[in-house]
């Protein structure tokens, strides 16, 4: 059995990440050009769009190597809060379940559910076999949007 033991970059690595949570998405086609360290996501969907350019970040620093990701269109439309900007990124998207709004503590929140599956895809892990990265859905969102404000990520329990 030959072991694959070439190393991923986190750059790459993240690319990963951003096609497991919208590579199913219909409204979206991505695209990855390592020469370039550019990520496009080609969106239908203009409020989708608008949604991903305000909570992706456009450029993410990996120590002296830096991804571009660009979402194409993006037109700026008014300034809409973190949850309606989570919803519309979200928007059809085959890997979420249902996104529920609901008060905690009498403050406003947004749950995003998305299916009980774990994603794989290599990433050099030393850790594992196959040099795989294994994770759900939930918690690549949250390493994603890094905190968004009042939005949590979970994973339906059916």
């Amino acid at each position: 059995m030959e072991q694959n033991v070439k190393l991923s970059p986190p750059w790459i690595d993240y690319a990963n990440e951003l096609v497991s949570l919208f590579g199913r998405d219909k409204d979206i086609k991505t695209e990855y050009d390592d020469d370039k360290k550019t990520f496009r996501m080609y969106v239908d969907d203009t409020d989708k769009a608008n949604a991903l350019q305000e909570l992706l970040p456009m450029e993410k620093d990996f120590g002296g190597t830096v991804l571009n990701i660009m979402v194409v269109p993006a037109d700026k439309s008014e300034e809409p809060t973190d949850a309606e900007l989570i919803k519309k990124a979200f928007k059809n998207n085959p890997a979420v379940v249902e996104i529920v709004d609901k008060k905690l503590f009498e403050r406003p929140v947004t749950y995003v559910s998305f299916i009980k599956e774990v994603i794989q895809y290599y990433n050099d892990d030393l850790g594992d076999l196959h040099g795989n990265k294994s994770a759900l859905l939930q918690d690549i969102a949250r390493e994603i949007f890094n905190g968004k404000d009042g939005v949590y990520f979970c994973t339906d329990n059916k």
